[in-house]
């Protein structure tokens, strides 16, 4: 068996693997692999202490989780808001009024939405990061029901 012709044979499959994964690294984390940011990626989030500073201040508080997650625990005077309403922007408070947005990790849906509100003139909105396991991780209070 010839094995200089066998790899010649895989050459051009090598070439392309290589080229791919360069490609993939020049777009960076955050990347689609056209090179455009996701959505999500300029969205400013906020500590737990951070978002009960806001909160404290009169944030609108906003939780993007299901409703049986919603019921389980959230945080005391959040509002349940699904993505269509989310997305629509329709919120009935200023758009200049600070919002924290959170769901259930800080990753899944909150960065989404939050992007979604920023868009939609809500410049202070913000995600709450680690979204509420780290809330109450942290110690910070929950309401059920």
């Amino acid at each position: 068996m010839n094995t200089t012709l066998d790899l010649r044979r895989q050459l051009p499959l090598l070439g392309l693997l290589v080229a791919a994964l360069i490609w993939f690294n020049l777009a960076g984390p955050g990347s689609s692999p056209g090179g455009a940011a996701s959505p999500a990626a300029h969205v400013r989030e906020v500590s737990p202490a951070q978002a009960a500073a806001l909160i404290e201040d009169g944030a609108l508080v906003v939780d993007v989780r299901g409703p049986e997650a919603y019921a389980n625990r959230h945080i005391p005077g959040a509002v349940r808001l699904d993505e269509d309403q989310v997305a629509a922007g329709k919120l009935a408070i200023a758009r200049d009024q600070p919002v924290v947005v959170y769901c259930g990790d800080g990753v899944s849906h909150g960065p989404d939405s939050t992007a979604l509100l920023n868009r939609a003139g809500f410049a202070n909105a913000v995600n709450l990061r680690g979204g509420i396991d780290v809330w109450e991780q942290d110690k910070w209070p929950v309401a059920k029901g």
